[in-house]
């Protein structure tokens, strides 16, 4: 074709972008960005996000025990409540299930496989105050209005360094880790705000999105409406 129009609401920085599509050699007025302003009211969306710990490979095991305890807090201020919590593995959703009290365990709805994943969000959908935790509820999930009013991160959604294919983009795209972790993470959020009077207030408990913040490269593949809604909890 002789014109292409690409849409995504999370294509990250666009110099990255266009390397990572084989578009790299196209000047401006080949190829420019069209940004379309978003009509969503994110006033009561906050994302808050912590510092102090990080579940990066060599700390998870120091970390994970004061993660747990913060969301067992979050938990219990959104008692009347549904949300759900990412935990980047099923290791780290079965410690936290492991480790919760009674509580919040009635509350607390978690999968093993795909399969077990359909039941749960059934059962997720028709509970009262229930609490989806899962490694894989980033994208393709809808939890419009009442569906989700908290929405928490115990781990960012990094791609494993123990993966060919992750390793072979890294020699290939340098940048690519980066934009995917970021692209990911605007997706995570977006799972509780689905509409322009939608809302949900997110939680970042890893001290991990400290290397993105303070990263003016890797900053910049945050949506923009996700870099204006952050608010440092400590």
């Amino acid at each position: 074709t002789n014109c292409e129009l690409l849409m995504s609401a999370t294509i990250g920085d666009l110099d990255v972008y266009k390397c990572l599509i084989g578009a790299a050699e196209y000047k401006d007025n080949d190829f420019c960005p069209i940004e379309v302003p978003s009509t969503f009211d994110f006033t009561k969306s906050p994302i808050y996000y912590s510092t102090r710990y990080k579940m990066s490979y060599r700390e998870k095991a120091s970390s994970i025990s004061h993660i747990v305890n913060k969301v067992i807090e979050i938990c219990n201020k959104n008692n009347d409540v549904k949300g759900i919590i990412h935990t980047g593995s099923y290791e780290i959703a079965q410690a936290f299930y492991n480790a919760i009290p009674n509580s919040i365990r009635y509350r607390v709805i978690n999968y093993n496989d795909s399969r077990d994943k359909r039941q749960a969000l059934q059962r997720f959908i028709n509970s009262k105050n229930g609490i989806l935790v899962g490694p894989s509820l980033i994208e393709g999930l809808s939890f419009d209005y009442d569906l989700c009013r908290f929405n928490i991160f115990m781990k960012l959604p990094y791609a494993s360094l123990g993966d060919n294919l992750v390793k072979a983009k890294m020699r290939l795209f340098p940048d690519w880790y980066s934009l995917d972790v970021c692209s990911r993470l605007d997706q995570g959020i977006g799972r509780g705000v689905r509409a322009p009077d939608d809302w949900c207030t997110t939680y970042i408990l890893d001290g991990c999105i400290d290397n993105i913040i303070n990263d003016k490269n890797q900053i910049r593949n945050l949506c923009k409406t996700t870099r204006e809604r952050l608010i440092k909890m400590d």
